[in-house]
């Protein structure tokens, strides 16, 4: 079996040593054999991944439930199992959700063109700062993004811990929109206006 005991070597390494173990046991016509504890070392020490972290594959999401020697199986939100080859792990790019303690939780609001900007911008700023969740250093941050072709785009952020993210998201979004309501603030909607011509 192949051992390695050196792990700070990189992947290339990684890579090369098995490789060459594979063609010189392929051509002796040897089954190749390789530590599960290796494998793992790959997929844990240069992807930096480990059991229980939520990750991103090329569209495909879930809690890592088990890394073994030739698949990572991931558990996704509505506890379906899904099994990823290694080679997919090490040739993607992998998108960790739980490697830092904070997330930044991004919001887009689309209001009508009759508002106050200031007003919006204040409102939206005020739910963020309300919110025991949210983290005020660094600062909640709101502007008017983008003038749209039936709307003002506002983008929105603020930070929290990465277990609070979706419980930060879901009551930002319906404390914004509760308050839009109440101040008075409309939001935008798609509509199509039609007018009559009476000159002929």
């Amino acid at each position: 079996k192949l051992r390695i005991f050196k792990y700070t070597c990189s992947l290339n390494s990684y890579v090369t040593i098995i490789a060459s173990r594979y063609f010189q046991n392929k051509r002796d016509n040897k089954f190749v054999s390789l530590d599960d504890e290796t494998n793992i070392t790959v997929i844990k020490n240069e992807i930096n991944i480990k059991k229980g972290d939520y990750i991103e594959v090329n569209g495909v999401e879930g809690s890592i439930a088990q890394i073994n020697f030739l698949y990572v199986t991931l558990i996704t939100s509505d506890n379906k199992r899904i099994t990823l080859p290694n080679s997919k792990i090490l040739n993607e790019v992998v998108t960790n959700y739980d490697s830092n303690n904070t997330r930044r939780v991004n919001f887009e609001f689309e209001v009508a063109y009759e508002n106050d900007v200031q007003k919006v911008k204040e409102t939206i700023l005020e739910c963020m700062n309300s919110n025991g969740a949210v983290r005020l250093d660094p600062a909640p941050f709101c502007r008017l993004k983008t003038l749209g072709d039936h709307n003002l785009l506002f983008v929105a952020r603020c930070w929290c811990d990465r277990e609070d993210y979706w419980t930060v998201y879901y009551d930002i979004t319906e404390t914004v929109f509760n308050e839009f309501k109440r101040r008075g603030i409309e939001i935008a909607y798609n509509q199509l206006e039609i007018r009559q011509r009476t000159d002929n």
